[in-house]
């Protein structure tokens, strides 16, 4: 009997060890979200709602890179910049948000959640005024005109976002390649405006320099080259660039001479390289012919 009782002791004490080590294991199993819930429902429109599920449900369970959330905390911390983020596109500035996660049970790959939101999402603001500082190329009138949002409306986040982005591309159409843009906000919590400081940095202007094709066959080259001399030196745009290796460059590289010649099918490598110093962007076109076309 006293030897049942040993065998019995030991075997519980073996298995403890064992328990611990499947919750640990469990611990580190990637978690993902089944449903996302937003309480109370008639804070954000339906459709916003719908596609920050989405991208929160991607970005969590189908991860781009290969590192997968498997802390509670992290994924909170991650669902909750998501709402955050949403609010704020609405102009809720000052919203509070409590985020709890609902374990459901039983998967043996992954610990499956739901993320509950609880929104307080507090007074809209609207923006008041935009105040630019630093720039030349441009003036006041024009750049908030490049700008979706305006004094009087909603003040949301992406919208501001995306202004910032076409201020980059108005100022790339005009070589200022290096231009970058700092937003800065002021908040009247009791008028519910919301004020935006956007202080600017042009950079110097850059032109088209130099396009060089090494290993294109020397008919096709002087022909793009020749009508490269007709950009060259003038001031930068990508807009500019595209439309030139549209309309240029590959006609001559489809073009029946090319084709004919030794090396009929070519692998294309473009490359840009911006010369801080002379202010210019070169290019240049490696062609190399395939290996089965090597003999």
């Amino acid at each position: 009997m006293s030897r049942l009782l040993v065998a019995f002791a030991l075997s519980v004490a073996l298995a403890i060890p064992s328990l611990g080590q499947d919750r640990n294991r469990h611990s580190l199993l990637p978690l993902k979200i089944r449903n996302v819930q937003y309480r109370p429902k008639g804070v954000l429109p339906l459709a916003d709602r719908a596609e920050t599920t989405r991208l929160l449900r991607q970005n969590v369970n189908d991860p781009t890179g290969t590192t997968k959330i498997t802390n509670a905390d992290d994924l909170r911390a991650t669902a909750e910049n998501y709402a955050k983020a949403l609010l704020e596109d609405h102009g809720f500035w000052r919203a509070r948000i409590e985020t709890k996660l609902v374990q459901i049970p039983a998967a043996l790959s992954v610990r499956l959640v739901d993320v509950v939101f609880d929104i307080d999402e507090g007074p809209q603001f609207h923006l008041s005024e935009i105040t630019w500082t630093g720039m030349k190329e441009f003036t006041h009138d024009e750049l908030q005109r490049a700008m979706p949002v305006h004094p009087g409306d909603v003040a949301s986040r992406r919208q501001i976002a995306d202004g910032l982005d076409r201020l980059r591309k108005l100022y790339a159409s005009r070589g200022y390649i290096n231009f970058t843009s700092v937003p800065d906000t002021k908040i009247d919590a009791d008028a519910r405006a919301f004020a935006l400081v956007i202080d600017v940095d042009e950079g110097v202007q850059f032109r088209f320099g130099d396009l060089t094709l090494p290993g294109l066959d020397e008919a096709p080259k002087q022909m793009v080259l020749q009508r490269w001399e007709s950009i060259r030196g003038t001031v930068y745009s990508p807009e500019k660039e595209v439309a030139f290796f549209r309309s240029v460059m590959w006609p001559a590289y489809s073009s029946q001479l090319y084709r004919d010649s030794p090396y009929a099918f070519y692998q294309q490598f473009l490359h840009m390289q911006v010369d801080e110093k002379a202010r210019v962007v070169n290019f240049s076109i490696l062609f190399a012919p395939k290996p089965e076309d090597v003999h």
